[in-house]
């Protein structure tokens, strides 16, 4: 015979009461953030405001159960997780949900190759939609976790991975000469530029510049960095590193990553010191202009993000190539450029 369990009024709860935004270190700077409704087939969800897990009456508790368990009766083994991890969990539940109602691409056809549709990008979503992939964004690239402990054959990188699978793509169809990177840090992402090369270009080089050596011994030490990389020491807008630089492109393709010092006014200066190297087809690559509010960090700025503005009002050679986009979650919005003309 089962035992009877007595039901108290109240539920039990091993979160605590005053909810995510106020306790969870990793959204509290993203108040602009705090609630994400979306609407779906599914009816209308709410998440990510203070208590919003708390407030779910049974039957949301029990769906939100059968999703992330399996079974309404593993109930209880949401009740024991912590607010965080139910929190991260709800976003991804409702990122599924929200995206089964994403804008619909035209069907292939024999005459439009499946290879071809247009893809889904972030202008094309909803406000609601928008707002989860902020969210999700948040999530994916705090410094506890993600982007800010990546690190490449043992080297600290601190790159998107899906921004290093689209800078492949890019590589790949400009095949240029010469990679030149402003912003060392610990040597990983030359690494990485460098291997990309190795099978793109075999004679391609990558010259990357930063005012402190702060590579990692294993960086420098490993074959192809020596093979391939050159590290200039000192600003990349000093005319006398601009100078060398341009010596060491003439005559090659060139392709640019701009990730140093992350103001407007350092960012339009590379960008008026070094865009005539790239060639028509080639791209400019200008890193981290999420920063300032795009979505994250709105205290940061005005950074890459205001300078890309301005130099597309100054300049008329590139264009913003938003397909570069097209996974949604990237450090580069608005960041890839490629030359027109």
């Amino acid at each position: 015979m089962r035992r009877a369990v007595a039901q108290s009024a109240e539920p039990r709860r091993h979160w605590p009461a005053s909810g995510l935004a106020a306790r969870d270190p990793m959204t509290q700077p993203y108040h602009a953030y705090s609630s994400a409704n979306t609407e779906s087939r599914f009816g209308k969800i709410h998440i990510g405001s203070e208590d919003a897990v708390l407030r779910m009456n049974p039957s949301k508790m029990r769906t939100i159960a059968r999703l992330l368990t399996g079974h309404p009766r593993n109930l209880l083994m949401l009740n024991r997780m912590n607010l965080r991890t139910v929190s991260a969990l709800l976003v991804v539940v409702a990122t599924f949900v929200a995206f089964a109602t994403l804008p619909q691409v035209a069907p292939a056809t024999d005459e439009k190759p499946k290879a071809q549709r247009k893809a889904v990008l972030i202008d094309d979503l909803t406000p609601g939609q928008r707002d989860l992939v902020n969210r999700f964004y948040h999530l994916f690239t705090s410094k506890t976790q993600g982007v800010m402990r990546s690190k490449w054959f043992g080297v600290l990188t601190w790159q998107h991975p899906f921004d290093l699978w689209i800078t492949q793509e890019i590589m790949t169809e400009v095949r240029p000469d010469l990679v030149v990177e402003a912003g060392t840090f610990r040597g990983g992402s030359a690494i990485i530029w460098a291997m990309m090369l190795e099978h793109i270009n075999p004679g391609g080089s990558v010259i990357t510049i930063d005012i402190n050596d702060r590579r990692e011994e294993r960086a420098k030490q490993m074959p192809i960095s020596k093979r391939k990389v050159t590290f200039l020491l000192g600003s990349s807008t000093d005319p006398e590193i601009v100078a060398k630089v341009k010596a060491r492109a003439r005559g090659k393709k060139v392709m640019l990553i701009l990730d140093s010092l992350h103001t407007r006014d350092h960012v339009l200066d590379e960008l008026r010191a070094y865009w005539k190297l790239v060639p028509v087809g080639g791209y400019i690559i200008v890193q981290d202009s999420v920063i300032g509010g795009h979505p994250i960090a709105p205290g940061r700025g005005p950074g890459p993000w205001e300078a890309v503005e301005d130099f597309m009002k100054e300049n008329n050679h590139f264009i913003i190539d938003k397909e570069r986009e097209r996974f949604l979650l990237t450090n580069n919005p608005n960041g890839f450029l490629k030359r027109v003309r």
